[in-house]
């Protein structure tokens, strides 16, 4: 149990990573196609979470919920950490979303980018 706990999860299946693709997609496009603030509160919140448990998973890192998202996420890629916390920032001062939005699509682009074509939610 020690070693498979060090070992970290299995990484997504090709279907599995597919879905979580096509559904973070789908979220992004919500998040770039609203104009309404309190909408993007909502959106964003739920694509942080799984944008990072995406990432943590392909990366054979373990995940969590609420203040496990950001220590898991800084511990397995402290770059990648202080870029969400930037974006995130700037959504919440500044209601701009377009950092978050390029950091959500460059994360995508290393699993084979958004997914589209043949998937549904």
């Amino acid at each position: 149990a020690k070693q498979r706990l060090e070992k970290g999860p299995e990484p997504y299946s090709k279907e599995e990573s597919e879905y979580e693709r096509y559904f973070i997609t789908d979220l992004l496009d919500d998040l770039i196609g609203s104009e309404r603030f309190d909408e993007q509160v909502f959106i964003m919140n739920e694509l942080t979470e799984k944008l990072c448990h995406f990432v943590l998973v392909n990366r054979e890192e373990w995940v969590g919920r609420g203040k496990w998202i950001p220590r898991l996420l800084k511990k397995a890629d402290e770059q990648l950490y202080q870029d969400i916390m930037k974006a995130l920032e700037q959504f919440y001062t500044h209601r701009d979303k377009s950092l978050f939005i390029q950091i959500a699509e460059r994360e995508l682009e290393k699993y084979g980018g958004r997914l589209f074509d043949g998937h549904s939610s």
